[in-house]
């Protein structure tokens, strides 16, 4: 793998260059990037000139006390991650993001060579690469100074503890929960409803693997019943918004206010999303495919709709090539894990598509769930092909 780190970590660092380079000249400034780095730098200033008092020096510098109290909790959260870097750039914008860069790639590089190291398999190699390290827009949106970065960080940071603590003995059991627990909580901090997909399905991971040999199906069965009653737990558990028995009424309110805030952009249309499970269960087979491959359009007015375009064409064209290497295999040949992680994937790219039908803002979540999708599938495509048996001719 050690030929790999160098020139991924290159290719991260010119992504995050280029998210700023592309909201300073083609946004003309505009955006989040800059709003997140100018608030914390105003934020560290202000801090540093009274450390003691700084509720009091906050509410004194009255642009700062403003802007702050137009923020959701969510981005008061990850401006207290950022105020971390952003106290050692100097007030450079540029060296900020290459801090973040760095970060983000050192835990995406932790993730996958844990990883690989306890699932060894050339497919699992090259598939890691290709879909955590070299992904464009993985490392365009996590790269910048976007939340996006933060929450890669916290979903690889705690994919590679949980999946170290499943192979760990001892108290390194412990040190590695403590880390699991300490991503949850900034996943939770930062996006919510990402922590509340990801818990349950890890949580199935670690029973899975450490049932896995046994003997009798009612130890697994009770197992899976055990997870699908924490998944029901951890969704209410996270936010009232995520309860069953409103989820609809939720889904259907942030699809109407974000196609509200689009207005003459680009969005997606459901016609038969509405308040019920009805309605959700309809339009959930079209907002799987738009959360999977869209956009599909060589929009050359749009740079970000431009690549992420040539970018879903391929993803598109690596899925049918390992669908058609499966259907000629005649086998699945999935472990049960990768079928939980393609429910996991399934089931955010649904929710925040129907939640989020402006494309342009989809293709910057997508970064939550699509390098796993197109995990998956390198790994099948890579895997090698089915050895004929010694009866065939």
């Amino acid at each position: 793998m050690r030929q790999f780190f160098f020139p991924a970590l290159i290719f991260k660092v010119l992504a995050g260059w280029a998210a700023g380079l592309v909201y300073q000249y083609y946004y003309n400034g505009n955006g989040d990037i800059f709003l997140f780095f100018n608030t914390s730098w105003d934020l560290v200033s202000t801090l540093i000139n009274d450390p003691f008092s700084p509720k009091t020096a906050i509410l004194s510098n009255q642009g700062l006390a403003q802007v702050l109290s137009s923020l959701n909790s969510r981005t008061i959260f990850f401006l207290g991650f950022l105020s971390i870097p952003v106290l050692f750039s100097g007030g450079v914008y540029w060296i900020c993001s290459l801090y973040v860069s760095v970060i983000s790639f050192l835990v995406t590089w932790y993730f996958v060579r844990t990883l690989v190291f306890n699932y060894y398999r050339p497919e699992i190699l090259y598939a890691s690469v290709g879909a955590f390290l070299f992904y464009p827009s993985v490392a365009f949106w996590s790269g910048g100074l976007f939340k996006e970065s933060l929450s890669t960080i916290a979903i690889f940071l705690l994919l590679a503890s949980v999946i170290s603590m499943a192979h760990a003995q001892g108290r390194q059991k412990i040190i590695y929960m403590v880390i699991s627990l300490i991503s949850v909580i900034i996943l939770a901090g930062v996006k919510y409803y990402l922590a509340a997909l990801a818990v349950p399905v890890l949580v199935l991971y670690l029973l899975i693997f450490k049932y896995n040999q046994a003997k009798g199906k009612v130890i697994q069965l009770a197992s899976i019943m055990g997870v699908v009653l924490i998944f029901f737990i951890a969704l209410s558990f996270f936010s009232p918004n995520l309860n069953l028995s409103i989820l609809p009424e939720v889904v259907n309110r942030e699809y109407l206010r974000k196609v509200i805030e689009a207005q003459s952009e680009r969005y997606v249309y459901y016609p038969n999303l509405n308040a019920s499970w009805a309605g959700l269960i309809v339009s959930a087979p079209k907002a799987l495919f738009v959360g999977l491959f869209s956009p599909l359009t060589f929009n050359t007015n749009n740079p970000f709709l431009f690549i992420a375009s040539v970018e879903n064409f391929v993803v598109l064209f690596v899925v049918f090539l390992a669908i058609w290497k499966m259907v000629k295999q005649g086998s699945l040949n999935l472990s049960r894990e990768v079928l939980f992680l393609l429910l996991y994937v399934i089931i955010a790219s649904i929710l925040l598509a129907l939640t989020t039908p402006n494309i342009g803002t989809l293709s910057r979540y997508k970064i939550a769930y699509m390098p796993f999708f197109f995990f998956v599938s390198l790994m099948v495509l890579f895997a090698p092909k089915k050895i004929a048996s010694t009866n065939e001719k």
